[in-house]
């Protein structure tokens, strides 16, 4: 489907292009600094895992990142507006867009670009498998969480947001770039925070299905509203993690390892291809 849409979009416009078939043993980020130089354009095609390693590489080359969103929550693509058939994604590359710069995020010397989590999130995502998800998509999450949710223990994190120093119980520290990821899923559409220069830090505070039920609601509502499962804090530099226990972390769904860790913001550092109305702002 994936060859078909590109020599459908792109051939049929004249444009010529190379196709290059990761392995997932070898390092693709160092794979696009390697070769990306060359290109007008370098295209990712896959998940937020994908798009995050192939994003990480462009902010050294700064070459605009396309995306085409065949992964299994495609979260970037949802806050952009790109579309998620294939078909279409790549015709917006090949076709009339805008180009926008969005915010990045230095965490243990790589670029992310969505989120970072540090306690019952993370252990959700590093125990999610690759068949799970492949089976049941986005399920496979909420399927692993439930599992795990017998036997998570509260823990004191102990927080620095822009050298504020912070220490609270909780479940979990998100630290997003754009909106939450509830929101992101079921309300896809351009974020104007992903250029903002600023992050948000949420620290839940949950046991239950039932706290994480309500917390997803304040999520979706971004959060701020007064609640004892969600606090929020606004940080445009650096946000620091440690805790106690040390808890895993997670950047744009991959495990990189357990607290603690440390996230500086770096504003506008990926150009991306996007909707000329997302290029224009909300």
């Amino acid at each position: 489907m994936l060859r078909r849409a590109l020599e459908n979009q792109f051939l049929r416009r004249g444009l010529q292009y190379d196709v290059y078939e990761a392995s997932g043993a070898e390092d693709l980020s160092c794979l696009v600094r390697s070769v990306g130089a060359g290109y007008d354009v370098c295209v990712a095609a896959g998940g937020d895992g994908t798009v995050s390693a192939v994003a990480h590489a462009l902010v050294e080359l700064q070459v605009p990142l396309g995306i085409i969103p065949i992964g299994t929550a495609n979260t970037l693509a949802r806050e952009l507006g790109i579309p998620l058939a294939v078909d279409k994604a790549c015709a917006l590359i090949a076709g009339e867009h805008g180009l926008l710069r969005i915010d990045a995020m230095l965490v243990a010397g790589r670029y992310r670009v969505l989120n970072v989590s540090a306690g019952f999130t993370a252990l959700t995502m590093r125990d999610t498998t690759g068949e799970s998800k492949r089976r049941l998509g986005t399920a496979a999450y909420i399927w692993t969480g439930l599992r795990a949710l017998a036997g998570s223990q509260p823990v004191r994190f102990r927080l620095q947001v822009d050298g504020r120093p912070l220490s609270l119980g909780g479940s979990d520290v998100l630290v997003v770039n754009g909106t939450t990821p509830v929101q992101s899923f079921v309300r896809p559409g351009y974020s104007h925070r992903l250029d903002d220069g600023e992050l948000g830090v949420y620290v839940l505070r949950c046991r239950t299905i039932g706290d994480y039920l309500v917390s997803a609601l304040r999520l979706l509502q971004d959060g701020r509203a007064r609640d004892p499962r969600v606090r929020f804090f606004p940080a445009r530099q650096k946000v620091h993690i440690a805790s106690e226990p040390a808890v895993p972390v997670q950047a744009d769904g991959d495990y990189i390892g357990q607290t603690p860790v440390e996230v500086t913001l770096v504003p506008k550092a990926v150009p991306v291809i996007v909707p000329l109305r997302a290029a224009a702002g909300p």
